[in-house]
């Protein structure tokens, strides 16, 4: 096999092991393959033994060129400077090429926020009367009052609601897990969810 197939395989174990999401193994392994097809093409040798600083630089302008947005840069950047550290500390490098390549700036976005007549419009379309109205009413209002990702929010099981606390049990990244608290309007919401649903799949059995 390669050397640098192998090199890869055995850096994903090694980040798997240190407990690394299968997500963040993905963004790991496109990135370091997309390293590589750009080397190829130019003429380098992609074995981390023999990239320079040169190389890496000509690949991050490479991907500026193509028009990404800088937290995309940013996060191939990382990855490759989290594999060539990752060499050093196997020995199998005695310095990164990237130890003088600063981190690329990624800036500061402003994220647009809904405004009230759009969450209006949202609850709108949510009957509270129904199931799946309740459902999305639980949805939206835990978003709006804890700020939770998506990803968090869609990974809750039951026995992470505590009504009595006014808490939920959210796993983030890492799968670390926090306490966030619960205002009044989105415990009410799940509530509702949940006798409306309960009552939905009882009546649906008979």
């Amino acid at each position: 096999m390669p050397r640098q197939p192998a090199l890869l395989g055995h850096f994903l174990l090694a980040k798997k092991v240190e407990g690394r999401s299968p997500r963040t193994l993905e963004w790991y392994q496109e990135a370091l393959e997309a390293f590589e097809r750009f080397c190829s093409p130019q003429g380098f040798d992609p074995d981390p033994t023999q990239v320079t600083p040169l190389h890496v630089r000509m690949w991050l302008a490479h991907i500026q060129e193509t028009g990404v947005s800088k937290s995309t840069l940013n996060s191939r950047f990382c990855a490759l400077r989290a594999f060539f550290n990752w060499c050093v500390a196997e020995a199998i490098l005695e310095r990164s090429p990237m130890s003088n390549i600063h981190t690329p700036s990624v800036g500061t976005i402003v994220i647009p926020v809904f405004s009230p007549e759009h969450v209006k419009a949202l609850l709108h379309l949510c009957p509270p009367n129904t199931w799946w109205g309740a459902r999305d009413r639980a949805i939206i209002f835990t978003l709006l009052h804890t700020g939770i990702r998506l990803s968090e929010l869609t990974g809750l099981q039951l026995s992470d609601l505590n009504f009595t606390s006014d808490c939920i049990r959210v796993r983030g990244k890492g799968d670390k897990e926090r306490i966030i608290y619960l205002a009044p309007e989105p415990q009410r919401c799940g509530m509702r969810w949940m006798c409306t649903f309960t009552l939905s799949t009882s009546l649906t059995r008979q």
